[in-house]
């Protein structure tokens, strides 16, 4: 089980190690981050990666998460999650950088591979989420702390070595999330995350 958080303003470190004192990243991330353009073009041109096929995980489907209760908090994580790897289809991290608090370490290093410029070439195939465990915990640091293993179905990615795009299969994640209640929501603070086969 992952058992450190690393806040959301954190350094990421590049390889599992022991955290430094109170707050630490420990997992790799093969995640994306900074702020994508608009997309921009005209009618007739093809549309963004971001277009109507692939829609937006919507509130609704994580009920409660507006709610200052554990249930909330792990639902308010799922959705911060599911958003994640929708903008890395899409790359529209609007929504997803208004959930993550101001110290944006942990959660950067999750989406760190989020191109600025986005283009269908440059973001990920559609690919499907699964649930595995959720489970809200009180934490030390956070009001919560929520442990969230899923898998994601297979899907292609950039490769930023080769010009070929690579495919990626099946894949678990293991996370650990830091949420406190502000202004009447939740905001993720700290995170954690690994994944491959047979982390969780």
């Amino acid at each position: 089980m992952l058992s450190s958080l690393a806040a959301c303003g954190a350094p990421a470190r590049e390889t599992v190690s022991t955290p430094p004192p109170d707050l630490g990243i420990d997992a790799p991330s093969d995640g994306g981050g900074q702020e994508p353009s608009d997309g921009g073009g005209t009618g007739e041109e093809e549309p963004p990666a971001q277009g109507p096929d692939i829609p937006a995980p919507d509130p609704a489907d994580y009920a409660g998460m507006d709610e200052n209760t554990p249930d909330g908090a792990a639902q308010a994580y799922r959705y911060y999650i599911t958003l994640s790897l929708w903008v890395h289809q899409t790359g529209d991290r609007t929504t997803l950088d208004a959930l993550a608090g101001p110290n944006r370490g942990g959660c950067d290093y999750l989406n760190k591979d989020i191109p600025d410029d986005p283009t269908p070439d440059t973001l990920w195939s559609r690919t499907e989420i699964s649930d595995v465990e959720i489970d809200p915990l009180e934490g030390e640091y956070y009001d919560y702390e929520v442990i969230y293993n899923f898998n994601i179905s297979a899907h292609t990615r950039d490769n930023t070595i080769a010009v070929e795009r690579y495919e990626v299969e099946d894949l678990e994640y293991a996370s650990l999330g830091g949420l406190i209640w502000e202004e009447d929501r939740w905001i993720v603070d700290g995170l954690t995350i690994e994944w491959g086969a047979d982390v969780v």
